[in-house]
C-alpha cells in the first residue's frame, strides 16, 4: 500500500479541553522552517474528523484511526526544491492480527471517522445558520416583525435537529452523565471500540454503525430540507428588506 504522509493530523493529546469547557481546536503539527536540523513525529493515525468548539463526548473524542502496516511517503517542500522519501509502516510483532484483519479495521475505522465527520459538520451548519440569523435580527431594526417570526420558526426546526445530532445541555465533562449521548457520540465511540485493538471488526460493530448511519441520515434529511424550502423564504424577505441573504457553511461563526 503506497500512501502521502497525512498532514492534517493531531496528536492523541490535542483534543484535551480547555478548563473541562469542550473541544478546543488547535492546528496541525508542522515541520519546524528554523535553519539546521529539525524534526518531526508522525503518530501513525490519519487526519481526525471535524469537530466544533466546546464539543463534549463520552468515551469518544475526535482521533483518526492508526494506519495499517504498509508503505507509504512523505514529501518536504521548501522553496522551490521538494524532496520525497518512501518509508515503511511495521506490524507489531507482538499481534496477531493478519495483514487483511488490519486492513479492515482501518477501512471501517475510515468510514467511522468520516461519518463522524458528517455529524459534526451538520451541527457546525446549524449554528453557522443560527448565528447568521442573530446578525441580520440585529441589523434588521424596525423591519424585521416577519424575519423575526420566520426565524423563529426556522432556529426551532433548527435546534430540533441539532439536539439529535448533539447533546446540546452537555456543558462540563460530567454531563454526560445526566443525558444521554447522541448520534455523533454513538458515531465515535466506535473509533474506540473497534480500533481499541488490532483486530478486524466484529459483526456487531458494522451493524451498529449501519444503524446509526440511517439515523444520522434521517436527521441529515431533515436539516437538507430546512435549508432548502425555510431558509429560501427567509432569504426572500430579507432580500425584500434590504439585508445580504443567510448561506449556510460550516465556518464557526460567533453570534452577535
Amino acid at each position: 500500500m503506497l500512501g502521502v504522509l497525512p498532514g492534517a493530523v493531531k496528536a492523541d493529546s490535542a483534543a484535551e479541553p480547555p478548563r473541562g469547557e469542550g473541544y478546543r481546536y488547535t492546528p496541525p503539527p508542522r515541520v519546524p522552517s528554523k535553519a539546521g536540523l529539525n524534526k518531526f513525529n508522525w503518530n501513525l493515525r490519519a487526519p481526525e474528523p471535524a469537530a466544533f468548539d466546546g464539543m463534549i463526548m463520552w468515551a469518544a473524542g475526535v482521533i483518526g484511526p492508526v494506519v495499517p502496516p504498509g508503505t507509504f511517503s512523505v514529501r518536504l517542500t521548501a522553496g522551490d526544491k521538494t524532496e520525497s522519501q518512501s518509508f515503511s509502516v511495521l506490524k507489531d510483532p507482538r499481534s496477531g492480527a493478519t495483514q487483511a484483519d488490519l486492513d479492515a479495521q482501518y477501512q471501517f475505522l475510515i468510514k467511522v471517522r468520516d461519518k463522524t465527520s458528517e455529524a459534526n459538520n451538520a451541527v457546525r451548519t446549524i449554528r453557522n445558520v443560527k448565528a447568521q440569523l442573530a446578525e441580520r435580527r440585529k441589523r434588521a431594526v424596525g423591519k424585521g416583525a416577519a424575519l423575526d417570526k420566520l426565524s423563529a420558526a426556522l432556529e426551532a426546526q433548527l435546534s430540533e435537529v441539532e439536539a439529535e445530532i448533539y447533546q446540546v445541555k452537555n456543558r462540563s465533562g460530567q454531563d454526560p452523565l445526566n443525558y444521554p449521548i447522541k448520534l455523533n457520540n454513538q458515531i465515535a465511540a466506535l473509533m474506540f471500540s473497534a480500533g481499541g485493538a488490532e483486530a478486524r471488526p466484529t459483526a456487531q460493530h458494522y451493524e451498529v454503525f449501519r444503524l446509526l448511519s440511517e439515523q444520522l441520515a434521517v436527521q441529515l434529511q431533515k436539516l437538507s430540507q430546512l435549508l432548502g424550502g425555510g431558509l429560501a423564504r427567509l432569504n426572500a424577505e430579507l432580500a425584500r428588506i434590504g439585508l445580504d441573504r443567510v448561506v449556510p457553511g460550516t465556518a464557526e461563526v460567533t453570534a452577535p
